[in-house]
């Protein structure tokens, strides 16, 4: 499956920039982050057979053509320049600039993008965080290598990849925060993931990671846990994404983070910070 009307070869053009979530998309959104019934109109088109094999049909080209999405913020990264902290994950990260608009501008860059797993984030990671010269990187990313989303992996692989763009951000002179993967029992899009069992220990794994390298660890998991590695039914609709509540939870925790002394988990030798 091919769209034949895109170059395939290296070239001087860019692939166009990738438009942001489509309308039905962020009504889907809002309602999950209030944890609202959806309207019966989105419902009938969420569940329209064509609109379905539609949409499938332009992921696969997408994937096809640009499988990291390295397009989605190309215009936006063109515009953008020191930024206290660039936010980089997947759809927990792109649906907190939706539930909580007010918190990103200049300051805060938000390059989240749905259904990534670390290696799309980690192939971006130049063009969307080290390139825009921020003085911090928020990564959160995690579920979805847990559900596959690009195909079967190993904690190994994941572990590698977060390791390689903290790597890169301190030798640019940014300082890394890395978040807990949030709580999830379930994967509701891949039935086969065991999320109880390798959220705990990817988050372990990261905890140690940050604390050998002197590095800031952001831990929603233990604020937004039920206790038996679930989200807390105020915080999700869905039980992987979160809910309006839980962002505000996060965001405290964010600002507590990036107030507390961050400045001394920069390592010795890694640059100046650039100021936003």
């Amino acid at each position: 499956m091919s769209d034949t009307s895109l170059p395939h070869a290296m070239g001087n053009t860019p692939l166009p920039t990738l438009p942001s979530p489509e309308p039905d998309a962020i009504r889907l959104i809002q309602a999950m982050l209030d944890q609202r019934p959806l309207p019966a109109d989105l419902q009938a088109r969420l569940a329209d057979t064509a609109a379905m094999a539609e949409r499938r049909e332009r992921e696969a080209v997408q994937r096809l053509n640009d499988w990291p999405a390295l397009a989605r913020y190309r215009a936006a990264n063109a515009a953008v320049r020191n930024p206290d902290v660039v936010m980089i994950g997947d759809s927990i990260t792109e649906i907190w600039q939706i539930a909580m608009p007010e918190m990103f501008g200049g300051a805060i860059v938000n390059r989240g993008i749905a259904g990534q797993t670390s290696p799309q984030i980690l192939l971006r990671f130049m063009a969307d965080v080290v390139d825009l010269r921020p003085r911090r990187v928020h990564i959160l990313c995690g579920t979805n290598d847990i559900a596959g989303n690009t195909g079967p992996t190993v904690p190994e692989d994941y572990q590698r990849n977060v390791r390689a763009m903290a790597d890169l951000a301190m030798r640019n002179g940014i300082e890394p925060l890395l978040a807990s993967i949030p709580p999830a029992s379930a994967i509701f899009w891949q039935p086969d993931a065991r999320p109880l069992e390798w959220i705990p220990h990817l988050n372990d794994w990261l905890r140690t990671f940050c604390a050998t390298r002197s590095l800031r660890y952001v831990d929603y998991h233990a604020a937004l846990t039920d206790g038996a590695g679930a989200l807390q039914e105020r915080f999700s609709a869905d039980g992987v994404h979160v809910t309006r509540s839980a962002y505000r939870v996060m965001a405290r925790l964010l600002a507590e983070a990036c107030a507390d002394g961050s400045a001394s988990a920069r390592p010795a030798g890694s640059g100046s910070p650039s100021t936003g």
